[in-house]
């Protein structure tokens, strides 16, 4: 090929690009998966063994924490400010505070790419105490318009709530926050605040809130995991024209387990909408290359596969519920 193309597959990323891709093909094949085959794909009798392939793929593939730069996260000024010694940010898809003081301005929390758009998450922690004038610092500095809150407050309660009580504001630095309306549906709460500058009050950021007490779980019927899909639906379907740009906060107690999952998810349900099926092994494989214990296990790899189904069983059956009413509608005209 060189001997043609002479410019081609000139360093040795590239090189070592290629054997992934060749190592991949070799371990999973084809891992897309048509919207109309998802459901009858996970029923099927290999299904176990082939997602068990898929994520020792994974390990194969994306880098060891002991290869990952984490040098801020490590500190030992910083470490105070982790849940976990191991869930760290990477020093190249950290969220970095805008301070003057540089070694000042760590916060656990990671830049992920979307389906759509990169760096279109940031992915956290709940904030301790000690830390909520960073996190509030951080919504405000880098746009962020949704906050989707994973957690049923079994462990948090010591940090929860984070943001103002009802027609409260709250002020962290130079930052101040004022609650706006909340908003009780069928399984979650939603909140808007409004934060703004002190020193620029007519420039005001509108944030809504989405806090999720019933975390998914891989126990129960599907029917269980309503609540997930119903926020999913939320963020993807909710958002105006005046906030699409805005960036998407996902936060559990730790920044990674169920955040992890959560993400995979509306990466695979992004996917779908623009290409009528969607790939597990990717979203996952993307997520582990920046945090290498986001999805670590077959139980939560399995997860992502149950809450899609889920979501796709309810979209058709509300689909049909809405041709029906269509049909009804019209034939009373």
């Amino acid at each position: 090929m060189r001997s043609n193309r002479p410019w081609m597959v000139q360093t040795v990323e590239q090189y070592l690009f290629i054997y992934d891709c060749v190592l991949e093909w070799a371990q999973c094949r084809d891992t897309f998966i048509p919207s109309i085959d998802f459901v009858k794909r996970a029923n099927m009798s290999d299904v176990a063994e082939r997602r068990q392939k898929e994520l020792k793929a994974i390990e194969t593939l994306i880098p060891s924490m002991a290869e990952l730069r984490q040098t801020k996260g490590k500190a030992e000024n910083n470490k105070e400010k982790n849940r976990s010694e191991e869930i760290l940010p990477q020093d190249g898809a950290r969220v970095i505070l805008q301070r003057e003081d540089t070694e000042n301005n760590y916060i656990n929390a990671s830049f992920m790419d979307g389906f759509i758009k990169p760096n279109e998450f940031i992915t956290t922690q709940i904030p301790f105490k000690s830390t909520k004038q960073d996190f509030w610092e951080m919504v405000y500095e880098y746009d962020i318009t949704t906050i989707v809150l994973l957690d049923d407050g079994t462990e948090s309660q010591d940090d929860i709530p984070y943001w103002p009580e009802r027609s409260e504001d709250l002020a962290y630095g130079s930052i101040r926050i004022h609650f706006e309306v909340e908003e009780n549906e069928e399984f979650f709460v939603k909140r808007t605040f409004t934060i703004h500058h002190e020193e620029d009050k007519d420039e005001v950021q509108c944030v809504f809130h989405y806090h999720l007490s019933q975390l998914p779980s891989m126990q129960g019927s599907l029917t269980l995991l309503d609540p997930v899909c119903e926020v999913l639906k939320e963020i993807g379907a909710g958002k105006t024209k005046a906030l699409d740009d805005g960036l998407t906060c996902i936060q559990c107690l730790d920044g990674a387990k169920v955040t992890g999952v959560f993400v995979a998810c509306k990466i695979c349900i992004d996917q779908m909408e623009l290409e009528n099926g969607t790939d597990v092994f990717q979203a996952v494989k993307s997520l582990r290359k920046v945090q290498p214990k986001m999805v670590d296990n077959e139980r939560q790899y399995n997860l992502i596969f149950r809450i899609l189904e889920r979501f796709i069983e309810k979209k058709g059956s509300e689909e049909v519920q809405y041709a029906n009413y269509r049909k009804t509608s019209t034939c009373a005209e």
